[in-house]
C-alpha cells in the first residue's frame, strides 16, 4: 500500500501543498510547495488530505468513564455520537486521545463538507486546528514546558491548539472579524482576542485539574515578525515562531523556500 500523503491547506490567494512519504519505515517530507490553487497539485497515488475550516467542525471534550465494558475508543465514539443533534450517519467522527487518561477530544465532520481536491473525488479532511498540533508534534522542534499554545493566523480565522505534555488537549478558533493581521493595529486586535480565548481555555483546563502555567505561545501563519511584540505584551511567558526538524526533509523540500510558519498545518494533514 502506498504510504505517501499530500496535505493541502488553502491560504486564500494560494494553497500550501506538502507531500510526505511514510514508506520504508521512515517519514520523509518530499516537497513543500506554494501553488495557485488545489487543482495545481499533482496528487498521483498519494492519499490526499485537505484542511477543514475550524468553524465547520464540531469539537467536544469527552470525559470517558472507565466503569463500562467497552473500550475507551468505543465509549468515546458513543458519547460523541450521542452529543450530535443530527443523525450520526451525517458525520465522520474522529477521536484524539490526550495525556489525561479519561479525557478525549472528539471531532465530528459533516459528510456534506468534505473537500473536493484535484481529480474531483472526495478526500479525507482534518480540522485545521488539529492539523496544526499534529504538524508541530510530528515535525517541529518542541519548546520546553508542560503546556503550550499553538496559534496559526489564517485567512479569516486563527486556529488554536493547546498541547499538554506533548499531546493535544483542547482545540479552538477565533474569527478575525475583518482584522488585518498585516497591520500593527490588526495584530494588536488579534492579540487581545487571542488572549481572551486562551484565558477561557486555561480556565476550562483548570476545571479538569490542569493548573500548570502556559509555557509559551507558538505563533505561525499570517503575522509579520515586527508584530510579535504585540503578542509578547499579552503573553509574557514568551512567544516564538515554530521551528522545524530538518532531518525529516529531503533536499528538494529544504530548497522550497516556504517558511515553517506557513506549512505547519499542511504538514499536520499528512500525519497518519
Amino acid at each position: 500500500m502506498n504510504g505517501q500523503r499530500l496535505g493541502i491547506d488553502p491560504y486564500g490567494e494560494y494553497v500550501v501543498a506538502v507531500r510526505v512519504d511514510h514508506d520504508g519505515g521512515r517519514t520523509v517530507v518530499r516537497s513543500a510547495e506554494r501553488l495557485e490553487s488545489a487543482d495545481s497539485a499533482e496528487v498521483g497515488t498519494a492519499r490526499c488530505v485537505c484542511a477543514v475550516p475550524d468553524r465547520d467542525v464540531i469539537v467536544k471534550s469527552l470525559h470517558v468513564r472507565s466503569d463500562q465494558p467497552l473500550s475507551q475508543e468505543d465509549r468515546a465514539r458513543f458519547e460523541m455520537a450521542a452529543s450530535l443533534l443530527d443523525p450520526e450517519s451525517e458525520f465522520t467522527i474522529d477521536l484524539i486521545p490526550t495525556a489525561r487518561e479519561h479525557r478525549v477530544v472528539g471531532l465530528a465532520y459533516r459528510q456534506r463538507d468534505r473537500a473536493t481536491p484535484p481529480g474531483g473525488s472526495p478526500v479525507d479532511g482534518r480540522m485545521r486546528a488539529a492539523a496544526l498540533g499534529m504538524g508541530y508534534l510530528a515535525f517541529g522542534r518542541i519548546e520546553p514546558g508542560d503546556l503550550l499554545c499553538l496559534a496559526d493566523i489564517g485567512i479569516d480565522t486563527v486556529s488554536i491548539c493547546l498541547l499538554y505534555q506533548k499531546r493535544i488537549i483542547n482545540l479552538a478558533h477565533l474569527s478575525l472579524n475583518g482584522f488585518d493581521p498585516a497591520t500593527e493595529r490588526g495584530c494588536r486586535q488579534v492579540a487581545v482576542e487571542l488572549r481572551t480565548v486562551v484565558n477561557f481555555k486555561l480556565a476550562e483546563l483548570a476545571e479538569w485539574g490542569i493548573t500548570v502555567p502556559l509555557a509559551k505561545l507558538i505563533l505561525s501563519g499570517r503575522c509579520r515578525d515586527t508584530a510579535l511584540p504585540e503578542f509578547t505584551r499579552l503573553f509574557p511567558s514568551g512567544v516564538a515562531r515554530p521551528s522545524l526538524n530538518e532531518a525529516y526533509f529531503d533536499e528538494r523540500a529544504r530548497r522550497s523556500g516556504i517558511e515553517p510558519e506557513r506549512c505547519m498545518v499542511a504538514l499536520g494533514l499528512t500525519v497518519k
